[in-house]
């Protein structure tokens, strides 16, 4: 008797899988939200006993055995009862950087299919008798920085267990991912979040995302390469700011804040920021030791006042930073649609700079073991610049990612360099008013780059859509209004202008699919993201499905000829 396979079980994904599965599935570099590291291992090692720590590990969070499907216009985590394994490749008669580094990036580069789980991906290289690299590869659609922190200690502590012959018991997880997915659902269907609505509708009321200073004109394509720079904020300062944040009401996050907006003001002659942030969105006690995408963006806009000095501006800042930390159970593709802002791919909704603090990473202790953390790769990404400090107790680690299409090393350098500068200046003299310190323009740029490029990279090329026939426009505006009720009936209003946003898009495609028999793909339909344009599509995306029809019916035919003479030749 055959064994019997043990079923899947399906649960609605979250908000933010949601949001992760329509950046998927829109974007031409499958592999953008692969998120990787590794930990580099010296000592006497049993594979097996690493193997199977891991894989213990894996298999004890539902969301990492999890693929995703559309059902009824809406995305769902099917988890299944397998987990991934590891994958164990012997490099020690190759003994190469490059033979290790093709493996790797390998298993990085790889795009997952969300359709497909478990997505994640377990590299264990043997690179010496003594000496081995474990190399781990997530979508991000089901992990956040926090959860690969959680895998990482987990891992070290399943291996310290089992290389001393006791078995690895941790805590029972009382919730999986799947139950706060659930919870947030019952959260947005029961109110709750119309209170945090109602502020981010006012907050971000009349907002101008702000428009950096290019050195190149801005290409009409997605982001394709990142670039960073290092820093070192010394202990002295860092100090400092950590006394500053305090005095203000806040903290050395919102004291450095202050100081990157005051520069980035004075430095684009504005005084209006909207910068965006990151928060963990575990608020609830038992998301700390569960694995699962729960980190959010969230807007902070400011007004800096030139005439104030670092005490005021960092009590303005604390005050802004509180406000969007209250409200941050919001998921940002429901702020983002709040503004009704167009889309464009290659530029981040709402805002192109994101300033944010992150832990350090945790050191990983196995007795007999040498455990060394290896750096992880950077992803492009539609954000101009990404700040990321470190607070190790000591000195601030700062590193910032930038789109090398668009600025060059020198002028972020400098623009980075002139924020740790005029830190040092406000520290100094904090009564003393912003406008009063000389500050360059962006890194010397006295005028904007608006010119845009052209996208001149090869692409598979789109089938031309005629002019749709009324039928179709009537029958796409039909589902259109049940996804946007009450919204206008105009053929060229955009779907985001209207208040859509990407969720709303996936429930729009599946009915378009449901209820015409053709799948417009998030790449045609972002297009033009208009009921005209959409109408265009099914009919184009129609009679294609008829002419491929019609082909098949006379290879068919020709097929039946042949067998029927016997000859192999078409009878005429």
């Amino acid at each position: 008797m055959a064994e019997q396979k043990e079923p899947d079980v399906v649960v609605a994904a979250s908000y933010a899988q949601q949001r992760l599965w329509f950046v998927h599935e829109s974007s031409a570099d499958r592999a953008a939200l692969n998120l990787s590291g590794g930990v580099a291992i010296e000592g006497d090692l049993d594979d097996a006993d690493l193997v199977a720590a891991v894989e213990a590990v894996l298999a004890r969070h539902e969301v990492l055995r999890s693929g995703f499907r559309m059902y009824e216009g809406r995305l769902h985590q099917v988890i299944s009862p397998h987990g991934a394994r590891v994958r164990v490749v012997d490099l020690r008669d190759e003994a190469s950087d490059e033979a290790l580094e093709k493996v790797l990036r390998a298993a990085a580069d790889t795009p997952f299919e969300p359709a497909r789980g478990p997505l994640a991906r377990v590299t264990l290289a043997r690179t010496g008798e003594t000496s081995r690299v474990l190399h781990l590869t997530v979508h991000h659609i089901v992990v956040d920085a926090w959860s690969l922190n959680l895998l990482v200690r987990e891992m070290g502590q399943a291996l310290h267990a089992r290389r001393s012959g006791c078995p690895w018991t941790p805590p029972a997880l009382e919730l999986q991912y799947a139950d706060y997915a659930a919870w947030q659902s019952q959260l947005a269907d029961s109110g709750a979040l119309e209170p945090h609505l109602d502020f981010w509708r006012d907050r971000l009321r009349g907002m101008r995302p702000l428009d950096l200073p290019t050195d190149r004109p801005r290409p009409r394509h997605e982001p394709v390469r990142v670039d960073d720079l290092r820093r070192e904020i010394d202990g002295t300062t860092a100090d400092a700011l950590r006394a500053a944040g305090r005095a203000a009401g806040g903290d050395l996050f919102t004291a450095l804040l202050t100081t990157f907006c005051a520069a980035l003001s004075r430095t684009l002659g504005t005084a209006d920021l909207v910068v965006g942030s990151t928060v963990a969105g575990r608020t609830q006690p038992q998301t700390q030791a569960m694995v699962g995408l729960f980190a959010n963006m969230v807007a902070v806009r400011t007004r800096v006042d030139e005439t104030a000095g670092l005490t005021r501006l960092a009590r303005t800042t604390a005050t802004a930073w509180a406000d969007a930390y209250q409200h941050q159970d919001v998921p940002f593709d429901r702020v983002v649609a709040l503004v009704n802002e167009e889309r464009d791919t290659d530029r981040h909704p709402l805002f192109p700079v994101l300033f944010q603090m992150i832990p350090p990473q945790e050191p990983i202790e196995v007795p007999g073991l040498d455990i060394r953390l290896l750096p992880a790769p950077s992803r492009p990404s539609a954000l101009d610049l990404l700040v990321s400090v470190v607070d190790e107790g000591g000195p601030l680690s700062v590193t910032v990612e930038y789109r090398g299409e668009l600025h060059d090393a020198h002028t972020v350098a400098r623009t980075v360099d002139q924020w740790l500068d005029l830190t040092d200046r406000l520290l100094a003299e904090p009564a003393r008013p912003l406008g009063t310190f000389p500050v360059q323009a962006w890194a010397g740029h006295p005028e904007r780059t608006t010119v845009t490029e052209p996208d001149t990279r090869a692409s598979t090329p789109l089938p031309a859509a005629e002019p749709a026939d009324t039928d179709l426009l009537k029958q796409a505006l039909e589902i259109w209004h049940e996804v946007l009720p009450g919204t206008s009936a105009a053929p060229d209003r955009n779907f985001f202008a209207e208040g859509g946003s990407s969720l709303q898009v996936m429930v729009l495609l599946s009915k378009v699919d449901a209820s015409c028999g053709v799948q417009v793909s998030l790449e045609r339909f972002l297009q033009d993201p208009t009921p005209a344009h959409l109408a265009a599509q099914i009919g184009a995306l129609r009679t294609t499905a008829d002419e491929d029809a019609a082909l098949l019916a006379d290879v068919l035919a020709d097929l039946e000829a042949e067998r029927e003479t016997g000859d192999g030749k078409v009878k005429p």
